[in-house]
């Protein structure tokens, strides 16, 4: 018989995103791309802020998981590079620093949907990606 035991690193409590940062990449770790970098089909690109937020302006083809879900729903997150958006780049930071430690190919989204707004690239509006 096969049993498998998940074991969260100290300081994780499951269905959070609460961690120590001794736990994760050190600072400095986490790559930061531009929307530039961003801007063409084919892209993963996991925003993680609230559906509201998602709803009123998001980057087109954007897939919504709110931060404090990501650690729940992480089999939702395919194996491709990940480009972590939220609203100014905070919070992605958090959840790119997640991904890395869980072995994703993650990125940060500097300047997050408002440095994409600012661009004067089209949004998307509504809960359709």
């Amino acid at each position: 018989m096969f049993s498998l035991q998940i074991v969260y690193p100290s300081g994780y409590e499951r269905g959070s995103v609460r961690f120590h940062s001794t736990q994760w990449p050190q600072e400095g770790k986490v790559q930061e791309v531009t929307v530039d970098d961003i801007a063409h089909e084919g892209l993963f690109v996991l925003d993680v802020r609230e559906g509201q937020e998602y709803v009123e302006a998001h980057v087109p083809g954007a897939v919504l998981i709110p931060m404090g879900q990501v650690p729940a729903r992480i089999d939702e997150i395919p194996n491709v590079p990940v480009y972590v958006i939220c609203r100014s780049g905070n919070r992605s930071r958090t959840i790119t620093e997640l991904l890395l430690a869980r072995g994703f190919e993650a990125y940060n989204v500097a300047g997050g949907t408002m440095a994409w707004i600012d661009s004067g690239r089209a949004v998307n509006v509504g809960t359709a990606p």
